[in-house]
């Protein structure tokens, strides 16, 4: 596509640019744990540093969520950087995000356009999952850096078939796959087999040297294998094996499960405030790929389906699973914004109002999911003046810009609403963990023991932050053997069930309890805990 020359588009995709990065670290230490597997990961890097064993990830409560180390092994790092903290933890997932939209800005111009490198920059920065990875410290932020490294490697292969992008191929490929194991492999090897089909410069991939390079790429996994064999007798592997590959091909995990398409609508609704590029972007692309049109769309077209399609036949159904093709979809969605800037004329009235009314409605759920969960006034105050302020500036206020143009402006408004002032709010009905340490902590004594006798849930976020409060964190959920703690015992803390707590009161007349509860964010019902200290 040639690029447009248009100083004003290139400013506001180097202001959204600036946003989307800076946003990708606001508040990343002001928001509690989030259960289950952002809780779990932060229990087996502090348990890294603590027992000294690096290589097969231990927490309480968070066996199903063991990984390949990598993402661990960062988290440790920056633990030792930082300090053991919400912003550490999350320090190189926002660094992942950021280094994603540094690759489409910079990368994808010389593979694509200036122009629709940078607004598909910012179509990514603005969808509603990817900027929120950088949020949460789980495995796809990391994942989907090296896949994209590995995409736009192969790409360039195609291109110029240099040496330094087979090294970036092959590095990336080693990374993702001690990352999270299999997803780095079922992408990239489908891309290049998709690639050899359509793709007329297909012998280019041939200096990719599988038959040399993939064995080193692998050694670092069969390295890290290796050892934890020698622990354990492959003890952790066959788990790995059983739960992340024979157990999702059979059926769903966590009943996590969908109809085939469910990965598609979810990969849409993602881009729902592009909607009005969405469509083409998908019709695009499947014509690239019928006619083997052999250029940029088909390329990502292939790219697209190579992260996508296999996941829709597998019975187990996660966002994360298709992270790779969000990438390809928002330069395609930014290629047909380029086409729509270009032939403005031609849109109707009712589309535009259409689209700009989607952030409104947005605005308007959460303003009413704020006043049913009863939080403060002020976050129905702040939905309340977004509201208004989007019809404003979408309106009257950037009237005078294209349409275009005025849809960037007002989803990285909207984005910005939504990570600077709404996400932090969020932590208000979810943060029990937190807030069970932070009142054990407020009466001034470390404890010698907490005793965990509510298991409900088993959220690995209340062990890690009783960890910070006390000597040693136990679970017993036996309420004779608490009740003859407490009378033997002196300097712990006990966090019960309401069965528990009955069996308190019905054996200490006028013992003091504390009562803190909010929703859990993995499951239905409330965390309710009850909190007594010795």
């Amino acid at each position: 596509m040639k690029s447009v020359d248009n100083p004003s588009l290139n400013k506001i995709t180097t202001l959204g640019f600036v946003i989307i990065c800076i946003l990708t670290f606001i508040h990343n230490g002001t928001v509690s744990l989030w259960d289950q597997d952002e809780a779990a990961y932060a229990g087996f890097a502090k348990n890294m540093i603590e027992s000294g064993n690096y290589l097969i990830p231990e927490f309480v409560w968070s066996e199903i969520h063991r990984k390949p180390p990598l993402h661990f092994w960062s988290i440790a790092l920056s633990y030792k950087i930082f300090g053991i903290s919400e912003f550490a933890l999350r320090f190189f997932s926002a660094i992942a995000i950021s280094g994603v939209y540094f690759l489409i800005w910079f990368w994808g111009k010389k593979l694509f356009s200036p122009t629709v490198s940078k607004v598909a920059t910012i179509i990514l920065g603005t969808s509603l999952l990817i900027p929120f990875l950088a949020k949460v410290a789980v495995t796809d932020a990391l994942m989907l850096l090296f896949s994209t490294i590995c995409a736009f490697s192969l790409i360039s292969i195609l291109n110029q078939p240099k040496i330094k992008f087979v090294l970036l191929f092959w590095s990336s490929f080693a990374l993702g796959l001690l990352t999270k194991g299999p997803p780095i492999i079922i992408f990239t090897f489908s891309f290049i087999f998709l690639l050899f089909i359509f793709d007329k410069r297909r012998k280019n991939l041939l200096k990719l040297k599988p038959w040399f390079f993939l064995p080193l790429a692998l050694a670092p996994f069969a390295y890290w294998c290796y050892q934890t064999y020698l622990i354990d007798g492959g003890e952790f592997l066959n788990w790995m094996l059983d739960w992340y590959v024979l157990k999702r091909i059979s059926g769903s995990v966590l009943g996590q499960s969908g109809p085939p398409g469910t990965h598609f609508l979810i990969i849409s609704g993602s881009f729902l405030l592009y909607a009005i590029s969405l469509p083409k972007a998908y019709i695009s692309a499947f014509k690239a790929i019928k006619k083997r049109q052999n250029n940029d769309t088909m390329i990502l077209a292939l790219w697209f389906v190579a992260a996508w399609l296999i996941y829709e036949f597998s019975p187990s159904k996660l966002p994360a699973y298709c992270i790779a093709a969000h990438v390809p979809l928002s330069i395609l969605i930014g290629k047909e914004m380029i086409n729509l800037l270009n032939n403005e004329s031609n849109l109707s009235l009712n589309w535009q109002r259409f689209q700009f009314t989607l952030p409104l409605i947005i605005s308007i759920l959460i303003l009413t999911a704020a006043i049913i969960l009863r939080l403060p006034f002020t976050i129905n105050l702040s939905a309340a003046i977004l509201v208004i302020l989007l019809l404003l500036s979408s309106f009257f206020l950037l009237k005078r810009l294209p349409f275009s143009k005025r849809l960037l402006l007002t989803n990285t408004l909207f984005i910005s609403y939504l990570i600077a002032i709404i996400y932090p709010q969020i932590d208000q009905v979810k943060n029990s963990s937190f807030l069970v340490a932070d009142y054990i902590e407020s009466k001034g004594v470390e404890k010698d023991v907490i005793y965990i006798g509510n298991s409900k849930g088993k959220p690995p976020s209340l062990p890690f932050y009783c960890e910070q409060v006390a000597k040693k964190v136990v679970v017993c959920k036996d309420q004779n053997e608490l009740i003859q703690l407490y009378q033997d015992s002196k300097n712990i803390a006990f966090v019960l069930n309401e069965e528990q707590k009955k069996a308190f009161e019905n054996n200490f007349a006028g013992i003091e309890i504390k009562q803190i509860s909010s929703f859990y964010v993995d499951r239905k019902g409330t965390a309710d805990y009850y909190l007594i200290l010795n």
